[in-house]
């Protein structure tokens, strides 16, 4: 296992990954949820709220899932893990050497609307908040687009890397994990607060008139240290491709892990 501690046509190039999350509720909860509801409810997509002024301004997009809650700016998105016994872990994703403030869109408007009663002073309060089921930060490096999208107990996000663009501009530092490591199966580990957040291995492939071609890629670790700084940077590596057609690279892995105490392992599959 490698590691590094903290604290690497008009077709298009599509990066995924998958952040896996703690399938649980809270201990409360997971008794009183019988397991075919909470299972279903792990399968509903995520909603992407617009920033009204509701969080933070710096905060474009907001999200809450099972067991956790995303807010995504124009230079990072930020996990809140919820694990058990009320115990919590932020977990911040930043792009590296990125566009200074790429635009954010909502994409697949949804119907449901969200609303904030913020104390007896009608002026707080937001009505109506426009729901989302992705969205797109255009631009996150020239030629790339950054993609969320998700369930309430997984989070996805794919680089859109245009024609002529360079996926290996894509790096992104993981701040609030103490180590950062590539596993045995090429999965990406944040160890976090005693708790163990995975990135599924990529999985990365083409469509062709044949059918699907896979292509040779993973992540990879490279130091920062040289920059001042002893966390490490994320990025890909991609094999040989068709540059004339998208190329895939998505985790076979859905949904992984957030480990409790009790170190229980919920992994899934589409």
């Amino acid at each position: 296992m490698r590691s590094l501690s903290r604290s690497g046509s008009a077709s298009a190039v599509v990066m995924s990954a998958t952040f896996g999350m703690f399938a649980g509720v809270g201990p409360l909860a997971a008794a009183a949820a019988p397991p075919r509801i909470s299972e279903v409810y792990g399968h509903l997509p995520l909603s992407f709220e617009v920033n009204e002024g509701q969080v933070d301004s710096s905060v474009k997009f907001l999200a809450r899932g099972q067991g956790y809650g995303l807010f995504l700016t124009a230079a990072e998105a930020v996990l809140s893990l919820r694990g058990e016994h009320e115990s919590s872990a932020v977990v911040r994703m930043q792009l590296l050497g990125g566009t200074r403030d790429p635009r954010a869109v909502g994409l697949e408007p949804q119907i449901t609307r969200s609303n904030y009663f913020l104390g007896n002073d009608a002026r707080r309060w937001h009505t109506g908040v426009a729901n989302y089921g992705r969205v797109r930060f255009e631009g996150v490096y020239p030629g790339v687009d950054l993609v969320y999208r998700g369930t309430q107990r997984r989070l996805e996000y794919d680089f859109v890397v245009a024609p002529g663009a360079d996926p290996r501009r894509i790096r992104m530092a993981f701040r609030g994990a103490d180590t950062v490591t590539i596993g045995p199966r090429g999965e990406l580990i944040l160890d976090t607060a005693g708790r163990t957040l995975v990135q599924p291995a990529p999985v990365l492939y083409q469509e062709a008139r044949a059918g699907r071609r896979r292509v040779e890629g993973a992540y990879f670790l490279r130091s920062m240290s040289a920059g001042g700084s002893d966390e490490p940077e994320v990025g890909f590596v991609v094999g040989d491709y068709d540059r004339a057609r998208a190329l895939i690279i998505d985790p076979m892995v859905v949904y992984s892990t957030f480990l409790g105490g009790s170190g229980a392992v919920i992994n899934g599959t589409v």
